[in-house]
C-alpha cells in the first residue's frame, strides 16, 4: 500500500460495476459533484489518484462516507468472473465488500435501480448482503434522468442534513454549533426554452432544511447571453418553497441558418455561499425559417436551370390511326415511354386512338412519357336516381291473329316474338333491351300491353318507361312521345306468287286494294295514292285489319275499305279479295319462308318506303330519353349492336346515329 495516499473526505460513495453501469455512474457523479462539491462524492475512477492503493482507498472511502449509493443494473446479480462463478459469491468482490462495509457501519445505503432493473430478494443475495433488501430503493432512468435525479438530490440533502446534526459517538451535541446547515433543491422548468428573441424559465427553490433561509438567485451564462432573475432574492420558510422567473435573451439576433443553443447556470446562495445549482439552455430559432433561404435560392436557380436544360432531341412520331398496340411499339422504338389513358368519345370507336399528348411533331427528350388517349366509347348518362328497373312495354302478336286459329300471321319474328314451345320472349328488341339495361346498370322488365293501338298512350301515361316492338317514328306519334331511332326496316308488298310479275312497279297499285295489319304502316303508299289521282287514275284503296271503331287511314285522305270480320290479311290476298298486303320487310321475309305461306305469297320487287323503328319515351321525360339514347350509342359504338343485328340477319337494316325523332 502506498504511504502517500491522502485521506478521502468523501461523504457520498457510488458503488457500481463498470461492466453494466459505468455510464449512469459517470452521469450521476457529475451531477452530484455539481450539487455537493467534488470533494463530497467518491467514484473509484475519478477519486483515486495515480499510485494509490485501490483496495485501501475504496475501504477508507466507504469507512468515511455518510451515504452509499448502490447502482443495480439488470445484470448486477448475475455477472460472473472468468471462471463462470457469480461475482457476488466471491468474498473478495469489491462491490460486495463496499456494501458489506456500509451495512456493518450502519451507513445509509440507498439502492439505485438503473433503467428498469428490479430489487433482488434476500434468497438471491449472500447472507452478508441480505439486509440490503430492506433499504428503500430509487429508480434512475435515462428517459427521465432529470426528474429521477431531482428526487435523489432531495433525499440526499435530507439525509446528509440529518447526519450532520448527529454528534459523533461518545460526544454530546454542542449548543454553539448550528443545528442544521442550509439544504436547498432547485427545479428548472423548462430545462430548455425555445424562441426567436427570448426564452422564459421558472425556477423553484425547495428548502429541505429545518430553518428559514434567505436565498439569492444568481444566473450566469456566456457573454452573448443576457439573463435576468425576477425576483433575485427569495425568503424561503423551513420545508417551504419559492419561485423566480428567469428571462433569457441572446444579445445578437439570428436572422437565418440553424438554431443555436445558449447554456446558463442558476445558483442559489445563502449568506454568499453557493448551496445548490441548476443548469438550463435557451434554443434560439432564426427569425426566418430555414426553408426561406432554400426557397429564395430555388426561385433564383430555377430560371437558370431552365436555361441550362438540354434542348429536346426527339420528335413525337405520328401513329396515323394505328391500333394502340402498334402505336405503343412505335413510341418505344423511338426511345419514348408510352402510357395509355381513356376518355369518352362520341365519334371515335372504343379502343381506337383519339390523339397523343404531346401531339405528333412536338420536341421531347429521350425517355419522356407520351400519353396515348384512347376512346372508351360514348359516355353513358345514368337514369334518374332511385330508378333501378327499366320497364318496357311491348306487343308480340298480330291483333288479326288473336282468336283466329286460321290466321297466317303470328308474332313479329325476328323483331319480337315468343318461342313456340317455351313462350320465352326473343328477337332483336329483347337482345337490344337487355344490352341497354346492362349499360344503364339496371334490371329490365318486359310488360305485355293489351293492344298495339294503346302502345304510345301506355308510354305517355307512364304505365311503362319505354315502348318497343315495331313502333314507327311517325310525326303523329311525336305529339305524345319521343322516338329514339334504332332500325330502318322498310316495308314490303306480299302478293300472290303467281301474280308477282304484275307488280314490277308501285304504279301497278293504282286502283288496287292493299291490306295492312294495324301493326304495320302504309308508308309511302299514301303518297303514291295521291300521285295516282293527280295523274287521273284511281287511287290506292287501303284496308286495315282487324276492323277498329275508327278508320286509321281516313286522316290520310285515301280511299278505305272495312276489313271483313275475322279477316286475316294474308288470306284476303290469297282469296283474291285484295291485291296485296303491306308488311314490315323483316317480318315479311320470315313469313315467306314458313310452310304455311311459302310458295303461295311472294315479296314484290318494289319497296315501300316507311319510317324507322323507334324506342318510345314519354314526351318531356328528357332524363330517361337521354339516358336510353346514350346507352344505345354505347352499344352501337362498341360493336354489340352489329353483333345483335348479325344474329337476326338484319345487318342491312342498321341505323348508327341513335337519332331522336328522325333528327341528326
Amino acid at each position: 500500500m502506498a504511504a502517500s495516499a491522502p485521506a478521502v473526505p468523501g461523504r457520498i460513495f457510488i458503488s457500481y460495476r463498470r461492466e453494466e453501469t459505468a455510464y449512469p455512474a459517470g452521469w450521476l457523479f457529475d451531477r452530484l459533484a455539481d450539487h455537493f462539491g467534488g470533494g463530497q462524492v467518491f467514484k473509484d475512477v475519478d477519486s483515486i489518484e495515480p499510485g494509490d492503493d485501490f483496495v485501501e482507498v475504496i475501504t477508507r472511502a466507504v469507512g468515511s462516507c455518510d451515504v452509499l449509493l448502490a447502482l443495480i443494473g439488470e445484470e448486477w446479480l448475475t455477472i460472473a468472473d472468468a471462471h463462470g462463478r457469480r461475482r457476488l459469491d466471491n468474498p473478495e468482490d469489491f462491490v460486495r465488500l463496499e456494501i458489506e462495509a456500509a451495512l456493518a457501519r450502519e451507513v445509509r445505503v440507498i439502492p439505485i435501480l438503473v433503467d428498469g432493473a428490479r430489487m433482488p430478494t434476500a434468497e438471491e443475495l449472500p447472507g452478508s448482503l441480505a439486509r440490503l433488501v430492506r433499504r428503500q430503493a430509487l429508480e434512475l432512468s435515462p428517459s427521465r434522468f432529470d426528474s429521477d435525479l431531482g428526487r435523489l438530490l432531495r433525499v440526499l440533502d435530507r439525509t446528509l442534513s440529518e447526519v450532520q446534526t448527529q454528534p459523533p459517538p461518545g460526544r454530546a451535541p454542542d449548543a454553539s454549533e448550528p443545528r442544521t446547515p442550509p439544504s436547498l433543491a432547485l427545479a428548472l422548468r423548462p430545462v430548455v426554452s425555445d424562441g426567436r428573441r427570448s426564452g422564459e424559465h421558472h425556477l423553484t427553490v425547495d428548502n429541505l432544511g429545518g430553518q428559514p433561509v434567505g436565498v439569492a438567485v444568481e444566473v450566469t451564462g456566456a457573454p452573448d447571453l443576457a439573463v435576468e432573475a425576477t425576483p433575485s432574492a427569495l425568503p424561503v420558510e423551513a420545508g417551504g418553497s419559492a419561485a423566480a422567473t428567469l428571462r433569457v435573451r441572446p444579445r445578437r439576433r439570428l436572422v437565418a441558418g440553424r438554431s443555436r443553443r445558449h447554456r446558463f447556470r442558476a445558483v442559489a446562495r445563502v449568506a454568499g455561499v453557493p448551496v445548490a445549482a441548476a443548469e438550463g439552455a435557451m434554443l434560439q430559432r432564426p427569425l426566418a425559417p430555414w426553408w426561406v433561404l432554400a426557397a429564395v435560392l430555388l426561385v433564383v436557380l430555377l430560371p437558370v436551370a431552365a436555361l441550362l436544360r438540354p434542348q429536346p432531341s426527339l420528335a413525337v412520331p405520328d401513329p396515323a390511326g394505328a391500333p394502340v398496340a402498334e402505336a405503343t411499339t412505335l413510341l418505344e422504338r423511338t426511345g419514348l415511354r408510352a402510357e395509355v389513358a381513356r376518355e369518352p368519345s362520341e365519334t371515335v370507336a372504343p379502343g381506337s386512338l383519339i390523339r397523343t399528348e404531346p401531339s405528333p411533331g412536338a420536341r421531347v427528350r429521350r425517355g419522356d412519357r407520351v400519353t396515348l388517349v384512347v376512346s372508351s366509347g360514348p359516355a353513358v348518362t345514368p337514369l334518374p336516381q332511385g330508378m333501378g328497373e327499366l320497364v318496357i312495354g311491348f306487343v308480340d302478336w298480330f291483333a288479326a291473329a288473336r282468336d283466329n286459329p286460321g290466321s297466317l300471321l303470328k308474332g313479329f319474328e325476328p323483331i319480337l316474338f315468343a318461342h313456340e314451345q317455351t313462350g320465352r320472349l326473343q328477337g332483336l328488341d329483347v337482345d337490344l333491351a337487355n344490352e341497354l339495361a346492362a349499360r344503364l346498370k339496371v334490371t329490365v322488365r318486359f310488360e305485355r300491353l293489351q293492344h298495339f293501338t294503346h302502345s304510345l298512350s301506355d308510354v305517355a301515361g307512364q304505365r311503362v318507361h319505354v315502348g318497343l316492338s315495331v313502333l314507327r317514328d311517325r310525326a303523329e306519334g311525336r305529339r305524345d312521345v319521343d322516338f329514339i331511332d334504332y332500325l330502318d326496316p322498310d316495308s314490303a308488298l306480299l302478293v300472290p306468287a303467281r301474280n308477282r310479275d304484275a307488280f314490277r312497279s308501285l304504279d301497278a297499285l293504282c286502283g288496287r286494294t292493299v291490306v295492312r295489319p294495324i301493326e304495320m304502316t302504309a308508308g309511302s303508299l299514301v303518297e303514291l295514292s295521291h300521285k295516282c289521282e293527280d295523274r287521273g287514275r284511281p287511287g290506292i284503296t287501303l284496308m286495315s285489319c282487324p276492323k277498329l271503331g275508327f278508320q286509321p287511314d281516313a286522316d290520310e285522305a285515301v280511299p278505305v275499305r272495312d276489313c271483313p270480320a275475322g279477316g286475316d290479311p294474308l288470306r284476303l290476298v290469297l282469296d283474291g279479295q285484295v291485291h296485296a298486303a303491306v308488311l314490315d320487310l323483316p317480318v315479311a321475309e320470315r313469313l315467306v319462308k314458313t310452310a304455311a305461306v311459302g310458295g303461295q305469297l311472294a315479296i314484290a320487287g318494289p319497296r315501300v318506303e316507311s319510317a324507322p323503328y323507334g324506342i318510345a319515351v314519354r314526351k318531356g321525360d328528357s332524363a330517361v330519353r337521354d339516358a336510353v339514347r346514350s346507352a344505345l350509342r354505347a352499344v352501337i359504338a362498341d360493336g354489340t349492336y352489329d353483333r345483335i343485328l348479325a344474329k337476326w340477319k338484319l345487318q342491312r337494316r342498321a341505323l348508327k346515329t341513335a337519332a331522336v325523332n328522325g333528327g341528326p
